[in-house]
């Protein structure tokens, strides 16, 4: 190695040949220092990016979890909203089991036509108005019934109490919610919800279950007092005074109600059922199991709300 040494220290160059040789040498060291220099560059950015990156992916998470809701289907219905067992169709239906809610409006069913004339109070909503206590003296005392949509969480906010949903008969149907208002302070002080069974192949009206809920502070409670007809036992739910349907009248529509009171709230329940009429004949036989088979889901629909 030491006479190698010695032999290279005694070779040399021309000016020329040197020159060349040290810009060879110079530009070497400055393409290792650029590819440096761009390597850090390359490096930093893609840390910009990274960071710029998780930035985007956290603040996106963040949105979703305070804007994401349940997949749950809402509707204005009271005791209808809803919940998990409930499944809406491509034909804009709500189903609960073999209940099944349309889209229909309630003026277009097809009812029965009645030769009577119906008293003013024959139907709960119009009773409810002879029997308010707060505008003595003024037409409908002051009040009216004004259709609008609203909650269950509207019911209990109004009247400090639950309100649970109803097991809804089987069948097709459609609703129709109203409150019922004072005039003078256009304050709601009850509500009721309707529930239209109907053919939804020729939209033939069958029968109708009023759901209504209200305070007895507005209205004549000596009356309503008269009127309960539905308690609860140790035994269960007990119902008095709920006769029997016995005969066909094709002047009136078939009408039942059962009656409930805690803590100075009302449920009250009306069932209308229309009779059944084949060729322009009433058909008593099918009327009355008609009656009999409306009556037993009313008892249900009672059943499930207390």
């Amino acid at each position: 190695m030491k006479n190698y040494k010695d032999y290279m220290d005694k070779l040399s160059v021309d000016e020329t040949l040197h020159g060349r040789i040290m810009y060879r040498l110079t530009q070497a060291h400055t393409r290792q220092h650029a590819d440096t220099n761009n390597l850090r560059k390359y490096i930093f950015t893609a840390a910009c990016v990274t960071a710029i990156l998780f930035f985007v992916a956290g603040v996106y998470l963040r949105i979703n979890i305070w804007n994401t809701t349940p997949n749950r289907i809402s509707s204005n219905i009271p005791n209808t909203t809803a919940e998990p067992e409930l499944h809406r169709d491509k034909s804009d239906t709500l189903q609960q089991g073999s209940a099944v809610y349309h889209d229909v409006d309630a003026s277009e069913l097809i009812r029965q036509a009645s030769s009577g004339k119906i008293p003013y109070g024959f139907f709960f909503n119009n009773r409810l108005i002879e029997l308010v206590n707060i505008n003595p003296g003024t037409k409908n005392n002051g009040v009216r019934w004004e259709e609008r949509k609203y909650t269950k969480n509207d019911v209990e906010s109004a009247l400090q109490t639950s309100v649970k949903n109803p097991d809804l008969p089987d069948g097709d149907y459609t609703v129709k919610q109203y409150v019922l208002v004072d005039n003078a302070t256009k304050s709601v002080i009850a509500y009721q919800t309707a529930y239209y069974y109907f053919n939804k192949d020729t939209l033939e009206f069958r029968n109708r279950f009023s759901v209504f809920y209200f305070a007895d502070q507005y209205f004549r409670t000596d009356a309503l007092e008269h009127m309960k007809n539905t308690s609860i036992s140790n035994d269960g739910i007990f119902i008095s005074n709920f006769p029997k349907p016995a005969n066909v009248h094709a002047k009136v529509p078939y009408v039942s109600k059962l009656v409930y009171a805690k803590n100075d709230v009302l449920v009250v329940i009306e069932a209308e059922a229309d009779f059944v009429q084949e060729d322009g004949v009433v058909d008593k036989e099918k009327s009355l199991e008609r009656y009999r088979q409306t009556d037993k889901e009313l008892v249900e629909i009672m059943k499930s709300l207390i």
